[in-house]
């Protein structure tokens, strides 16, 4: 949701703060969420220890 309209907004926090209030739960929960949600579906760089390259 929050990357969908994030476009509409001036930034990534004005988007996270006016869709925290539609669906009712504070901008820091949102936050975490989609932070989370990155790392479960792999968007996010890095996010999971095998993803890291190996250095012998």
């Amino acid at each position: 949701m929050v990357s969908d309209n994030e476009g509409e907004y001036v930034s990534r926090s004005a988007a996270m703060l006016s869709i925290s209030q539609k669906v009712g739960c504070s901008r820091d929960s949102l936050r975490i969420g989609v932070k989370q949600h990155g790392t479960d579906i792999g968007n996010r760089e890095h996010s999971k220890p095998y993803n890291r390259p190996v250095i012998y």
